[in-house]
């Protein structure tokens, strides 16, 4: 069910585009054509007896202590999002109302698109905040939400579905690349900056690794969804490239990565151009190690690469401008770090990654001692792109960088589970 969720989501999505820029703008039709042609699609997609998401069920706990760890760290993490998610949009007498203060900036855009979809905006969509220019914001995850919308379904009713799904979907894949370790990492994980006198209010200015939760998984709507499909991508085209070509994985299980993997830049263009990025260098790793076996690796995997690809470019252009946007990519030494914050990078460092810092630095000694070569080279990725990425910004706002971060911080965290 959750891979079909997340299927279902995508495709929705997609059908609604192509249709809503066919007739030029959203109809209650469309919306039921969408939602029910990707239920179709995605039930012909899913064939659980001969694909590889049988691990994906939600009863497949691990087994001794590993597996009693998992449900309370699952159980405690569904109270939270169940909280949340219910309180994200409620109305008391006239004041529409939301839980966290985070998200008083970004959720009233989000719904502002959302209703703009619903009402018949021509497509494509101009900019409700600036009419002169196309709305060029991957909105994947608002035009889902406008089907029902467009359908008379209740705003806060919608939004908790959507996004109490997509927590529970997070939390499945998490659990099945990374056990509670991948869990703790998005969901609790945090710095030592909770050890300062008088918590993180006397160290404000150096917080930046905020709560993964409550500064991203709830503000920014598309990551709910790019979450557990990211986690997924991981799982099957980046840490399993170490997979024998004789163990090569199923052509419909293939097919799906690329559903996902072609949709993601639609919702969250961050997680598209970093997964598509570590991928492809796995991927080719995988090439130049199996030389003998080129063409077997060629012909069970370039049917997922080529036309996700296409579809995802065209989303980048698109959002991009045809790369006519000012400002995006820029180096800003340190992430966040200023020199006003003092001369101790270390411990700008350790007060917001913490234990993690220290967790990555000696698995990769253990990795360099004993030699796993497979193990070692996605390490090495994971750093590289950690580094590269804390140095090289692809927003305006450095924080906003968080977002590629977040990547190889979490292939980090799953490869720290495995050596563990």
């Amino acid at each position: 069910m959750i891979i079909f969720g997340l299927l279902h989501i995508a495709i929705s999505a997609l059908l609604a585009y192509v249709l809503s820029f066919t007739f030029g703008q959203l109809t209650p039709w469309i919306s039921i054509v969408s939602l029910l042609g990707s239920v179709a699609l995605s039930a012909c997609l899913l064939d659980y007896d001969s694909i590889d998401f049988v691990n994906l069920r939600l009863g497949a706990w691990r087994q001794s202590a590993t597996g009693i760890l998992e449900r309370i760290v699952f159980a405690s993490i569904i109270f939270v999002g169940l909280r949340h998610f219910i309180f994200l949009y409620y109305q008391v007498d006239n004041e529409v109302r939301s839980l966290h203060q985070f998200n008083l900036g970004d959720l009233p855009l989000h719904v502002h698109y959302i209703r703009n979809f619903a009402l018949g905006v021509d497509f494509p969509p101009v900019n409700p905040n600036f009419p002169t220019a196309l709305l060029r914001y991957p909105f994947g995850i608002d035009l889902y939400n406008a089907l029902w919308e467009c359908l008379g379904a209740p705003t806060g009713g919608h939004l908790f579905l959507v996004g109490f799904f997509c927590t529970v979907a997070s939390l499945v894949c998490l659990r099945l690349a990374g056990s509670w370790m991948a869990m703790v990492a998005i969901f609790f994980g945090g710095g030592f900056i909770g050890l300062e006198k008088g918590g993180p209010q006397a160290v404000q200015n150096l917080l930046a690794w905020k709560s993964l939760f409550l500064s991203m998984f709830i503000t920014q709507r598309g990551i709910i969804w790019a979450l557990p499909v990211g986690v997924l991508l991981l799982y099957f085209l980046f840490l399993n490239a170490r997979r024998n070509s004789e163990e090569p994985i199923h052509r419909r299980t293939l097919l799906i990565m690329g559903i996902l993997w072609a949709s993601m830049a639609f919702f969250h263009l961050h997680t598209f151009f970093i997964l598509s990025l570590m991928i492809f260098i796995m991927q080719a790793y995988r090439l130049i190690r199996e030389r003998r076996a080129f063409f077997t690796v060629v012909k069970n995997y370039l049917f997922v690469w080529i036309w996700p690809a296409v579809i995802g470019t065209y989303f980048v252009l698109f959002s991009l401008n045809l790369f006519r946007s000012n400002g995006l990519m820029h180096w800003h030494w340190g992430w966040t770090y200023e020199p006003s914050l003092g001369p101790n990078f270390l411990y700008y460092l350790t007060a917001n990654l913490g234990v993690y810092l220290f967790l990555f630095f000696g698995i990769g000694c253990y990795l360099t001692k004993f030699k796993f070569k497979n193990l070692y080279f996605e390490y090495l990725v994971g750093v590289f792109l950690f580094i590269l990425f804390f140095n090289l910004m692809l927003a305006p706002w450095a924080w906003d960088n968080i977002k590629i971060l977040v990547w190889p911080y979490l292939a980090l965290v799953i490869l720290s589970y495995e050596v563990l």
